[in-house]
């Protein structure tokens, strides 16, 4: 699942808990969150709620559409 973040300008603190409690509950669905898009600012903000640790490594991606490729990719989809 991709959260594209493009719009959001902060997070405060009951935002990261919902968050946090979100990235639980899909992981344990066996689900990915990854996010997309995030200002420098916002990323800052994850960062220090702890949110990045709990995304994990390679969760950031530029644009939706790159996550949507790095997907295909990981699951072994081609364009034919």
């Amino acid at each position: 699942m991709v959260l594209d973040c493009a719009a959001i300008g902060d997070v405060d603190y009951t935002a990261a808990t919902v968050l946090t409690r979100v990235i639980e509950h899909l992981r344990e669905r066996h689900t990915r969150l990854a996010v997309s898009a995030v200002l420098d600012p916002v990323r800052e903000q994850l960062d220090r709620y702890g949110i990045s640790a709990a995304l994990g490594p390679g969760a950031y991606y530029d644009t939706p559409g790159e996550a949507l490729e790095a997907f295909h990719a990981a699951a072994g989809i081609t364009g034919e």
